[in-house]
């Protein structure tokens, strides 16, 4: 029955064509032997399926293949992308271009031409950048809120009631000839063979080429690549399998391909050989640059044009892009090329003011072949951050406090929104706030910043971050604690608390372990200096103490250790204070992340009982 639907697909292609068609023709279309060919059209001619002279379809023909007609195509375009930033921070993945065209537009483009009028495309991150193609390909949208929480298994959730005789892709999959059908009568999944290692999910195969078994990850094997066809009899039963997964706890980070592997037993499904570069899944700009040499000039980024100016090179010499673990406020990726400047690798004093200013170092690219690589970390604030975050001051911050030797070295940065270079440190680790050695440097050197006499020009007031926040909040009706009124008002006395006036230093703001990194050779250096104002120090204890998850014993011995004596009660309700309005700022911001789309478990639960239990202990 499968070989006789294809056979009256070929057959009914053709027609579509204008074409006629030889039975050895018929006979590689199916990847049959001459011989089944030959079977296949004498059953199908028997049933009444084929015209008795020729090879073209009866009305029983184009009956039967009216069965498997593809009711829709969904698209699953909903995800960031992380491997392939900087790109991603400013387009989608699938929209990527790859010798001229997006990836997606090519699919779509594809789809339309096999005659698949129904098409969705999933949507979440920058979902705005493809409300053209509704216009342009005729496509529906729909918007997943759960795209930057969960996998795309809650994607295809979200059109769980389209399922049916259904093509499903990703967006960000580049096919080189059309791989789709108007008629599709069977459940498959594509592949490609891989020598050697591989992280996808490879195949274990039965006979007529079922998926037997499905891994994450092997070698020397078949692994699902591509577009993935559902007849309407596997839909059914998948439905109702997918909500259920849906709905367990512990598979926010499933994909689909989860469902289908957990049910193969349930679910019959084949494995479609595609051949070698029929499917392409580019992983990093680094293989984009190989298929698609354009990408070696020029990508059409503004991050990396900014890179190239900064540090005088080409953008093909933006090598070795890896995304970095995002904080709350900024997104990083680390990447190597030629040092700025001479062989020092240094902006140089005639340099430092345009670097400040957020321009190239200098412009041109000569002489960068023959600088030293190096590696650097490309800092973007997340959205939102510059609404609160002052960027001329941390801009001022690390102009003042480069003569230390304490920082992270800036190579460039953009005060207008905190865009920023920074050179990488190779062989660096986080202190550990639980090692005491390192507790030690590290708050050694926190003495050092606060005891240095520099000043800056902004001043930190928590509560004054706090009244930033909380109107980011209320302006998206973010703050989902229902007591928060009590909060606020608790902030407000805590705004009073204080023995007095106190001697303003250089506070660093956001000082956390995270933000102060062991060198190789053992010394330490603070980064990060967006919050740096002149302020109370014991903010930056506070702001250690919270960060670090420390209870009361352990935010008194951090006082210690920094006073070098015994604390004060007045002292240690500063710190106390601090923890608290540190603790609702840092609720506020994972409460308007959220609103944004972003889900931060436990942590708002975490910093809004810190806030409580240290506002009312600041103020016994």
């Amino acid at each position: 029955m499968e070989l006789t639907a294809l056979a009256c697909r070929e057959l009914a292609e053709a027609e579509q064509r204008g074409q006629a068609v030889t039975q050895r023709q018929l006979a590689a279309g199916l990847e049959v032997s001459l011989g089944k060919a030959n079977q296949v059209v004498k059953r199908a001619r028997a049933d009444g399926l084929f015209a008795p002279d020729r090879l073209a379809l009866t009305a029983a023909g184009w009956e039967r293949l009216d069965r498997f007609k593809v009711d829709n195509a969904i698209v699953l375009a909903a995800g960031f992308g992380s491997r392939f930033v900087p790109l991603t921070f400013e387009t989608p993945k699938g929209l990527l271009k790859v010798l001229g065209e997006p990836m997606l537009e090519r699919q779509l483009r594809q789809l339309r031409e096999a005659g698949i009028e129904d098409i969705v495309l999933v949507v979440g991150y920058m979902k705005e950048r493809f409300e053209y193609l509704v216009d342009k390909f005729g496509v529906e949208l729909v918007f997943n809120p759960e795209y930057a929480a969960k996998n795309n298994l809650a994607s295809l959730h979200r059109v769980r009631d389209r399922l049916a005789s259904s093509y499903i892709l990703v967006a960000d999959n580049w096919i080189e000839q059309n791989v789709f059908h108007r008629w599709e009568p069977n459940s498959w999944m594509s592949g490609l063979y891989f020598d050697g290692p591989t992280g996808e999910w490879v195949v274990t195969l039965g006979p007529k080429g079922r998926i037997r078994r499905l891994d994450v990850g092997g070698r020397d094997q078949w692994a699902v690549v591509g577009p993935v066809h559902f007849t309407r009899e596997f839909s059914a039963r998948f439905r109702p399998l997918l909500e259920e997964a849906y709905a367990t706890p512990g598979t926010d980070d499933w994909y689909f391909e989860h469902v289908i592997r957990a049910n193969l037993d349930q679910l019959p499904i084949q494995l479609k050989k595609m051949g070698a570069h029929q499917v392409r899944e580019f992983e990093s700009l680094a293989e984009l640059r190989q298929f698609d040499e354009s990408y070696r000039d020029t990508t059409d980024s503004a991050i990396m044009g900014q890179i190239a100016a900064a540090l005088r090179v080409a953008e093909g010499q933006i090598e070795d892009i890896e995304p970095l673990k995002n904080g709350l406020t900024n997104a990083s990726f680390r990447f190597s090329a030629p040092a700025p400047g001479g062989a020092a690798g240094s902006a140089g004093s005639a340099d430092a003011a345009a670097v400040s200013a957020g321009v190239a170092v200098s412009a041109g690219v000569t002489g960068a072949a023959a600088r030293p690589t190096r590696q650097f970390v490309y800092r973007m604030p997340q959205e939102g951050a510059n609404q609160w975050i002052d960027r001329v001051g941390e801009a001022a911050a690390y102009q003042a406090l480069e003569p230390l030797g304490l920082t992270d070295k800036v190579v460039w940065i953009d005060p207008a929104n905190g865009h920023r270079i920074t050179e990488y440190f190779p062989g660096a680790r986080q202190a550990d706030p639980a090692d005491a050695r390192d507790l030690a440097d590290v708050i050694g050197v926190l003495r050092q910043v606060h005891g240095s006499g520099l000043a800056l020009g902004g001043r930190r007031d928590l509560s004054v971050d706090v009244a930033r926040l909380q109107a980011l909040c209320q302006a998206r009706d973010a703050i989902r604690f229902s007591d928060y009124d009590q909060v606020a008002a608790l902030v407000g006395r805590l705004a009073a608390v204080g023995a007095g006036p106190v001697a303003e230093v250089v506070t660093h703001g956001d000082f956390t372990a995270s933000n102060a990194l062991v060198l190789a050779d053992g010394s330490i250096r603070l980064i990060d200096w967006e919050l740096a104002a002149m302020g109370d120090p014991m903010i930056d204890l506070a702001s250690f103490a919270v960060a670090a998850g420390f209870d009361r014993a352990a935010i008194d011995g951090l006082t210690v250790l920094y006073l070098g004596r015994p604390a004060s009660w007045d002292e240690r309700r500063r710190v106390y204070r601090g923890v608290a309005l540190t603790a609702v700022v840092n609720t506020l911001w994972a409460e308007y992340r959220q609103a944004m789309g972003e889900e931060l478990g436990e942590y708002p639960l975490v910093m809004y009982r810190y806030a409580k239990d240290y506002g009312r202990l600041a103020l016994a």
